[in-house]
């Protein structure tokens, strides 16, 4: 595995070049050895040991002629990985070379060669030959008493064998070739005579090498092996296209046992976004290895990294910085069945968005692997066609970087997108943080809270509270202000008049509220009102209650808004309430309605008397072929949903009662969501366990978000959410009856809607073409 510090597709080979060194009468004969490697499967090549591993071990090897010592002379000791043992050949040279294959040519880069100050003076040759043994490149060394030579290519040559020639008789007998794979940055494996002098750059390295002296006195001396090591820079054998690699839209889900051809005109070659100033668009990029390639093994074969280009106006010189790009690994949590909702569970599903390792995702034998790819536009990015590419690199412990390019098309409309403050769809996405220090050591810091914070507002969803037992720091408020939120609740009414209670959702337990509770409401609400006004925010702020609490409840609900009302007519009040009867005179501002049980009559008489009127969905509606968010729903739904809302102009407002409420199993412990053995399979349980440990979960209802090591990481339901909420702006752009029309050629209610992602795309931008008509005329 590469670290974390080294530059795209660079690796370093070492050939590590052991000879025998002596002088006097009694020598070993001079060797020269010519070593040949022939192509050897990937599942007989030698596994790298701590990051390190010898091509050259157990390769075909021969030399040009051949001692007369059966057990000392064979051309395979040079490649055993023994030290002990040698290679010799006749003294019948003039010249002592040892030569490298490299298996296939090769840019080769620097070369530094270090050797002790007790070497013996002569002449050395470093050569280099393309596969056709003709030399590309020499560079020599007059002496090699020097403490440090460094042989310094002016350019880049591709070649395919390193050759290190010894200008002297009787001066070597080989004892090891290698070539050995390790990282820029980490030190060598130390051998029985090397070790390193300093640590590697990605320029030269220096390594010291320990010989005997010129006095040997003994033969034992002479024959004490010494080391001339040669360090390339080099790239490793090109790749074959051995990867499949398409686009598909963010509206689909990708398991990984799927591949590009599962999902037929889906399935691209380029990205093509189309979007307005300030929005952000999601794209996936498929990868999946061959399983023919003869790199793949059964574990990680290669790591995949996303690189981006400026993107540049086709006609100005604008450009978008790569900055606005980002991109995670989409990950698996694993769904089990439940009796809360119709078709749950089935295993292994994508959700989870996670960063992706600094050395890259790691990628496996016959999986696919989506690597989710967002673009935000910037606010002030002039309109027109943009393009630039996604570069996609993979690299091998054992090839060459395989790189693709994924060109870009980006059409930015002369449209921009409304700001959460300025948006004509509001939202509620309930963001509870109280329990967030659980997942951080016990200790939820004031940075941390703030990055939640932020994270969320960045999707459109500013992390607002509706389920307020108690008020919440009056700091939380700038936060949400400084964010642009539309919508800040100070309490919800039950909790205030009485304190501990639960809200009632059966009619037996609703009650009638004395005098006493009311006041103490009031007089919990008065400081808090004086606050917001301070810090002018009030014309912001709401007040909740009677979640879902059935029409037995009316009383109740009259004496607490109607006290408020009395006392700040225009704080609004906010219910959430799916009567069969909506009485108008309910002091309520904004009646939420889950929205499948929308009424047209009934809601035209509530927007009549001067209310507005919200959706929501929560655990319901559970039906298969219902829109809902559910980890196994299919993708798009979770998009539909408010293009549903955006087709009912009566509707102004979403509401979804937790962005983060993670209700685990009861055994489990509370921990940041992490990969399972360096796989896209994580071990967070997804199922959530909302209404108590003894009842049915739901797998992702009540959570779009989970917690990283480092802050929150999104989900593919959430980005959908946010594309949703960015489309009923578009569409809200538009006449009440055109944006209908185009809403129904996609969905109609909550089971009947399209599931094609193409014709979603398409009608998007016929809303967009639309809008930009009706500005320019």
């Amino acid at each position: 595995m590469l670290p974390r510090s080294l530059p795209v597709g660079l690796l370093v080979f070492t050939v590590v070049i052991a000879a025998k060194v002596s002088s006097g009468r009694r020598l070993k004969p001079s060797c020269i050895p010519f070593l040949e490697a022939e192509e050897v499967p990937a599942r007989d090549m030698p596994r790298p040991l701590s990051g390190i591993m010898n091509l050259a071990l157990h390769k075909r090897a021969t030399q040009s002629s051949v001692y007369p010592h059966t057990l000392s002379s064979v051309a395979a000791k040079a490649v055993d990985g023994n030290f002990r043992s040698q290679s010799h050949t006749q003294r019948d040279a003039h010249e002592t070379r040892r030569e490298a294959d490299l298996l296939t040519q090769s840019v080769i880069k620097p070369v530094a060669i270090s050797n002790p100050l007790d070497c013996y003076r002569t002449h050395v040759d470093v050569k280099l030959f393309d596969s056709a043994h003709q030399s590309v490149m020499v560079e020599s060394c007059e002496s090699l008493l020097r403490a440090v030579y460094t042989f310094q290519f002016d350019s880049m040559p591709e070649a395919r064998y390193v050759r290190v020639t010894l200008h002297r008789r009787n001066c070597l007998s080989l004892a090891e070739v290698k070539v050995l794979v390790t990282a820029i940055g980490e030190h060598f494996e130390e051998n029985r005579l090397c070790h390193l002098k300093k640590k590697t750059t990605t320029s030269t390295i220096t390594l010291v090498c320990k010989t005997c002296g010129l006095k040997c006195k003994s033969q034992t001396e002479m024959m004490r092996a010494a080391e001339v090591l040669v360090v390339l820079r080099l790239s490793l054998p090109a790749q074959p296209t051995s990867v499949d690699l398409c686009v598909l839209p963010a509206t689909v889900h990708v398991h990984q046992n799927e591949t590009c051809s599962s999902f037929h005109d889906l399935a691209a070659g380029s990205i093509d976004i189309a979007a307005m100033k300030g929005e952000t668009e999601n794209r996936q990029l498929i990868v999946r290895l061959k399983s023919s390639t003869a790199v793949v093994e059964e574990s990680a074969a290669s790591l995949a990294k996303i690189n981006f280009s400026p993107l540049h106006h086709q006609n100005s010189a604008f450009s978008i910085n790569k900055t606005s790009w980002q991109y995670w690994q989409v990950c698996y949590v694993d769904c089990k069945f439940t009796t809360k909702y119709r078709s749950s569970g089935g295993g292994w599903r994508p959700d989870p968005l996670l960063d992706p390792p600094d050395i890259g995702v790691a990628l496996y034998k016959g999986l696919s692997q989506p690597l989710w790819v967002q673009l935000r536009v910037p606010r002030d990015a002039a309109p027109g066609l943009y393009t630039g590419h996604v570069v996609v690199t993979f690299n091998s412990t054992r090839l060459a970087p395989l790189i693709l390019t994924v060109p870009v098309k980006l059409t930015v409309w002369n449209i921009t997108v409304p700001t959460i403050r300025d948006a004509k769809f509001s939202n509620i996405f309930s963001f509870t943080y109280s329990h967030l220090g659980r997942y951080y050591g016990g200790n939820l810091t004031d940075d941390m809270k703030k990055r939640y914070f932020s994270f969320v507002a960045q999707q459109r969803i500013p992390g607002d509270t509706l389920f307020l037992s108690q008020l919440r720091p009056i700091e939380d408020y700038e936060i949400l202000a400084s964010q642009g939120a539309q919508w800040m609740n100070l309490i919800e009414l039950n909790f205030a008049a009485n304190p501990g209670t639960t809200i009632s959702r059966d009619e037996k337990y609703c009650r009638n509220y004395t005098e006493r509770q009311i006041s103490r409401m009031i007089e919990v609400l008065v400081p808090r009102v004086a606050q917001m006004e301070k810090l002018g925010l009030f014309n912001r702020s709401y007040v909740s209650g009677f979640d879902e609490s059935p029409a037995a409840c009316e009383y109740g609900l009259r004496q607490l808004f109607g006290a408020v009302k009395s006392k700040w007519p225009s704080l609004r009040t906010v219910a959430v309430l799916n009567w069969d009867h909506m009485p108008t005179d309910l002091p309520v501002d904004v009646w939420v309605q889950i929205y499948y049980l929308y009424d047209a009559s009934r809601a035209e008489a509530w927007l009549k008397a001067g209310k507005e009127q919200w959706w929501y969905h929560s655990i319901g509606p559970g039906g298969s072929k219902q829109l809902n968010t559910f980890i196994e729903r299919p993708l798009i739904r979770t998009r539909l949903l408010f293009w549903l809302g955006a087709g009912n102009f009566g509707v102004s407002g979403w509401l979804y009662y937790g962005v983060d409420i993670w209700r685990g199993p009861p055994h489990r412990t509370r921990t940041v969501i992490k990969r399972i053995d360096n796989t896209a399979k994580t071990d967070w349980d997804p199922a959530n366990y909302v209404w108590g440990p003894k009842k049915p979960f739901a797998n992702g209802d009540g959570y779009f978000l989970y917690p990283g090591p480092e802050g929150p990481l999104p989900s593919v339901r959430l980005h959908n959410i946010c594309d949703g909420l960015e489309d009923v702006e578009l569409l809200r752009m538009l006449p009440e009856d055109k944006a209908r029309n185009l809403v129904r050629q996609l969905v109609r209610s909550s089971t009947d809607f399209t599931k094609n992602p193409a014709l979603m795309e398409s009608t998007r931008r016929s809303a967009a073409e639309a809008v930009t008509a009706m500005l320019a005329g």
